[in-house]
Protein backbone atom coordinates (compact mmCIF):
# COMPACT_ATOMS: atom_id res chain seq x y z
CA UNK A 1 0.00 0.00 0.00
CA UNK A 2 2.48 2.61 0.45
CA UNK A 3 4.01 1.87 -2.77
CA UNK A 4 1.04 2.13 -4.29
CA UNK A 5 0.71 6.47 -2.51
CA UNK A 6 4.34 6.89 -3.57
CA UNK A 7 3.66 5.78 -7.52
CA UNK A 8 0.57 7.93 -7.23
CA UNK A 9 2.47 11.09 -5.81
CA UNK A 10 5.48 10.61 -8.47
CA UNK A 11 2.47 10.47 -11.18
CA UNK A 12 0.71 13.54 -9.80
CA UNK A 13 4.18 15.42 -9.56
CA UNK A 14 5.31 14.13 -13.32
CA UNK A 15 1.70 15.50 -14.33
CA UNK A 16 2.35 18.80 -12.62
CA UNK A 17 5.83 19.29 -13.98
CA UNK A 18 4.34 18.13 -17.20
CA UNK A 19 1.41 20.73 -17.14
CA UNK A 20 3.50 23.65 -16.31
CA UNK A 21 5.95 22.59 -19.17
CA UNK A 22 2.99 22.63 -21.37
CA UNK A 23 2.00 26.27 -19.73
CA UNK A 24 4.97 27.71 -20.15
CA UNK A 25 5.43 26.46 -23.88
CA UNK A 26 2.21 27.36 -24.88
CA UNK A 27 2.12 30.77 -23.00
CA UNK A 28 -1.12 30.20 -21.04
CA UNK A 29 -1.61 32.03 -18.02
CA UNK A 30 -3.24 29.04 -15.95
CA UNK A 31 -4.02 25.69 -16.76
CA UNK A 32 -5.74 24.12 -14.96
CA UNK A 33 -5.87 19.97 -14.46
CA UNK A 34 -9.08 19.73 -16.90
CA UNK A 35 -8.55 21.97 -19.03
CA UNK A 36 -5.74 19.21 -20.17
CA UNK A 37 -7.77 16.47 -19.76
CA UNK A 38 -10.24 18.34 -22.29
CA UNK A 39 -7.36 19.04 -24.72
CA UNK A 40 -6.72 15.24 -24.36
CA UNK A 41 -10.02 14.25 -25.06
CA UNK A 42 -10.06 16.77 -28.36
CA UNK A 43 -6.90 15.26 -29.56
CA UNK A 44 -7.99 11.70 -28.86
CA UNK A 45 -11.35 12.50 -30.88
CA UNK A 46 -9.14 14.08 -33.48
CA UNK A 47 -6.73 11.23 -34.06
CA UNK A 48 -10.15 9.02 -34.81
CA UNK A 49 -11.13 11.55 -37.38
CA UNK A 50 -7.90 11.36 -39.30
CA UNK A 51 -7.39 7.46 -38.99
CA UNK A 52 -10.91 6.85 -40.00
CA UNK A 53 -10.52 9.57 -43.00
CA UNK A 54 -7.48 7.35 -44.06
CA UNK A 55 -9.26 4.06 -43.23
CA UNK A 56 -11.29 4.79 -46.29
CA UNK A 57 -14.84 5.79 -47.22
CA UNK A 58 -17.12 2.59 -45.75
CA UNK A 59 -14.89 3.91 -42.46
CA UNK A 60 -16.00 7.36 -42.78
CA UNK A 61 -19.62 6.41 -43.21
CA UNK A 62 -19.20 4.43 -39.95
CA UNK A 63 -17.89 7.83 -38.31
CA UNK A 64 -20.56 9.93 -39.54
CA UNK A 65 -22.78 7.45 -38.11
CA UNK A 66 -20.62 7.69 -34.71
CA UNK A 67 -21.02 11.24 -34.96
CA UNK A 68 -24.74 10.81 -33.96
CA UNK A 69 -24.48 9.46 -31.00
CA UNK A 70 -23.12 11.86 -28.33
CA UNK A 71 -25.11 9.69 -25.56
CA UNK A 72 -22.38 7.12 -26.25
CA UNK A 73 -18.89 8.67 -27.55
CA UNK A 74 -19.55 12.26 -25.52
CA UNK A 75 -20.27 15.57 -27.05
CA UNK A 76 -16.66 16.32 -27.75
CA UNK A 77 -15.86 13.11 -30.02
CA UNK A 78 -19.58 13.09 -31.94
CA UNK A 79 -18.05 16.92 -32.89
CA UNK A 80 -14.80 15.83 -34.10
CA UNK A 81 -16.51 13.08 -35.77
CA UNK A 82 -19.00 15.61 -37.14
CA UNK A 83 -16.32 16.87 -39.66
CA UNK A 84 -16.56 13.80 -41.39
CA UNK A 85 -19.45 14.93 -42.90
CA UNK A 86 -18.70 19.17 -43.12
CA UNK A 87 -15.24 18.89 -43.47
CA UNK A 88 -14.22 15.96 -46.13
CA UNK A 89 -10.47 16.43 -47.93
CA UNK A 90 -10.64 17.55 -52.04
CA UNK A 91 -9.15 15.07 -54.66
CA UNK A 92 -6.75 16.55 -57.37
CA UNK A 93 -8.89 17.88 -60.48
CA UNK A 94 -6.77 15.87 -62.92
CA UNK A 95 -8.26 12.88 -61.39
CA UNK A 96 -11.83 14.16 -61.81
CA UNK A 97 -11.59 15.28 -65.09
CA UNK A 98 -9.99 12.06 -66.06
CA UNK A 99 -13.40 10.55 -64.16
CA UNK A 100 -15.42 12.10 -66.55
CA UNK A 101 -13.40 11.77 -69.84
CA UNK A 102 -13.79 7.95 -68.72
CA UNK A 103 -17.43 8.09 -67.86
CA UNK A 104 -18.33 10.40 -70.96
CA UNK A 105 -15.71 9.55 -73.60
CA UNK A 106 -14.94 13.53 -73.56
CA UNK A 107 -13.39 16.03 -71.20
CA UNK A 108 -15.39 18.60 -69.02
CA UNK A 109 -15.01 21.25 -70.87
CA UNK A 110 -16.37 19.76 -74.06
CA UNK A 111 -19.30 18.36 -71.78
CA UNK A 112 -20.46 21.36 -69.83
CA UNK A 113 -20.47 25.28 -71.12
CA UNK A 114 -18.29 26.16 -67.92
CA UNK A 115 -17.66 24.08 -65.06
CA UNK A 116 -15.61 25.69 -61.71
CA UNK A 117 -12.05 25.39 -61.59
CA UNK A 118 -12.35 24.00 -58.10
CA UNK A 119 -14.92 21.78 -56.40
CA UNK A 120 -17.55 23.22 -53.91
CA UNK A 121 -18.24 20.48 -51.53
CA UNK A 122 -16.25 16.75 -50.50
CA UNK A 123 -17.68 14.19 -49.17
CA UNK A 124 -16.00 10.29 -48.69
CA UNK A 125 -17.07 9.16 -52.31
CA UNK A 126 -16.80 12.10 -54.17
CA UNK A 127 -17.03 15.74 -54.83
CA UNK A 128 -19.37 17.92 -56.63
CA UNK A 129 -18.59 21.16 -59.32
CA UNK A 130 -20.80 23.92 -60.13
CA UNK A 131 -21.43 23.76 -63.93
CA UNK A 132 -23.46 24.85 -66.61
CA UNK A 133 -24.80 22.54 -69.23
CA UNK A 134 -27.00 23.51 -72.26
CA UNK A 135 -27.73 27.09 -70.34
CA UNK A 136 -29.08 25.29 -66.62
CA UNK A 137 -26.47 25.05 -63.59
CA UNK A 138 -26.09 22.17 -62.16
CA UNK A 139 -24.44 20.49 -59.70
CA UNK A 140 -21.59 17.94 -61.11
CA UNK A 141 -21.04 14.81 -58.59
CA UNK A 142 -17.11 13.47 -59.06
CA UNK A 143 -16.63 10.07 -57.79
CA UNK A 144 -12.96 9.71 -55.66
CA UNK A 145 -10.89 7.20 -58.06
CA UNK A 146 -10.79 3.86 -56.64
CA UNK A 147 -13.83 4.63 -54.52
CA UNK A 148 -16.32 1.44 -56.12
CA UNK A 149 -12.98 -0.72 -55.05
CA UNK A 150 -11.95 0.71 -51.84
CA UNK A 151 -16.22 0.70 -50.67
CA UNK A 152 -15.75 -3.07 -51.45
CA UNK A 153 -12.84 -3.80 -49.68
CA UNK A 154 -13.93 -1.98 -46.67
CA UNK A 155 -17.10 -3.61 -46.11
CA UNK A 156 -15.19 -7.21 -46.50
CA UNK A 157 -13.08 -5.52 -43.65
CA UNK A 158 -16.24 -4.60 -41.41
CA UNK A 159 -17.47 -7.86 -42.12
CA UNK A 160 -14.88 -9.72 -41.33
CA UNK A 161 -14.34 -8.03 -37.80
CA UNK A 162 -18.01 -8.24 -36.83
CA UNK A 163 -17.74 -12.39 -37.63
CA UNK A 164 -14.45 -11.68 -35.51
CA UNK A 165 -16.69 -9.74 -32.51
CA UNK A 166 -19.42 -12.57 -32.47
CA UNK A 167 -16.82 -15.33 -32.39
CA UNK A 168 -14.55 -13.72 -29.61
CA UNK A 169 -17.36 -11.60 -27.40
CA UNK A 170 -19.83 -13.36 -25.08
CA UNK A 171 -23.27 -13.62 -25.82
CA UNK A 172 -25.43 -10.43 -26.05
CA UNK A 173 -22.56 -7.75 -26.16
CA UNK A 174 -22.65 -8.05 -30.14
CA UNK A 175 -26.03 -8.54 -31.56
CA UNK A 176 -26.62 -11.50 -33.60
CA UNK A 177 -27.99 -9.82 -36.62
CA UNK A 178 -24.79 -7.63 -36.87
CA UNK A 179 -23.51 -9.44 -39.77
CA UNK A 180 -26.62 -8.88 -41.91
CA UNK A 181 -26.82 -5.62 -41.01
CA UNK A 182 -23.60 -4.89 -42.35
CA UNK A 183 -25.38 -6.12 -45.40
CA UNK A 184 -27.88 -4.12 -45.69
CA UNK A 185 -25.77 -1.04 -44.78
CA UNK A 186 -23.26 -2.00 -47.59
CA UNK A 187 -26.20 -2.58 -50.32
CA UNK A 188 -27.33 1.15 -49.66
Amino acid sequence: LQMRRTTLSSFDALRLALLRQIKSVLGVGTLRSRDYWAWRTDRRAALVRDSLTRLGPAFIKLGQVLALRPDVFGARASRELQRLRDDMPFFANADASAFIQSEVGAGPDKVFDSISPRPVAAASIGQVYKASLEGVAVAVKIQRPGVVEQVALDFLVLRSLADAALRVLPAGVVPRDLREEIDEYARI
